[in-house]
């Protein structure tokens, strides 16, 4: 957990220093303006995705250094009571939320103040607000929790492998929705939806 954090705190470093030096570059050069973003999964765990999101542009939406962290858990509340309104697909529906749940809470309780310094610090750097210039996210399924087969043909069972996970058409609204709550009236892209893969009947293989 504490690498992988790491991990995706760098990650998000590395796109605001390559957001700022593209743009440099662009100007410097006289090119048309380029389009740089994000391209996240479409996670219904905010942490997972539109942390990310709401982080970039919290200074484009009038929110002071001071007052960012009480500005993103009020954005993941909203967003967390608008992904308790859609339906897993199938199966124990109690036992699929409480598995995003504690994937939510895991990302909160590994995300450490100088992870949230380090990332605002640099946010706040510089006169430019502005960190990302469209929407950009995937379209598969957002739950995790979906990805967990109980009963038949066995009693536990993981989709491990890419072309085994759902697609879930139904969560495009209201992710859509969430993603435009703090977008500016930026374009939100699909980057990524579907895949194509064999299958006969409820079996699939690459």
């Amino acid at each position: 957990w504490d690498s992988a954090m790491t991990c995706f705190c760098n990650t998000i470093k590395a796109h605001i220093e390559a957001y700022r030096l593209v743009h440099r570059i662009y100007r410097e050069q006289k090119w048309d303006t380029p389009t740089v973003t994000v391209n996240t999964w479409g996670s219904a765990s905010y942490g997972m995705d539109k942390f990310i999101q709401d982080l970039l542009m919290a200074r484009e939406n009038g929110i002071a250094h001071p007052g960012i962290h009480g500005y993103l858990v009020e954005q993941r509340d909203r967003f967390n009571a608008l992904m308790g309104t859609i339906p897993y697909s199938n199966g124990p529906q109690f036992i699929k939320r409480r598995v995003d749940t504690f994937v939510e809470k895991g990302f909160w309780k590994r995300i450490t103040p100088k992870h949230m310094h380090d990332l605002c610090d640099l946010v706040y750097q510089g006169d430019e607000a502005v960190l990302t210039d469209v929407i950009g996210f995937d379209l598969y399924d957002p739950f995790l929790g979906n990805n967990l087969d109980l009963g038949k043909p066995r009693l536990f069972g993981i989709r491990m492998k890419p072309y085994q996970w759902h697609v879930n058409p139904g969560a495009l609204e209201p992710l859509v929705a969430a993603y435009s709550w703090t977008s500016k009236g930026k374009p939100l892209h699909v980057l990524e939806n579907g895949m194509c893969y064999r299958s006969k009947g409820s079996q699939v293989w690459p």
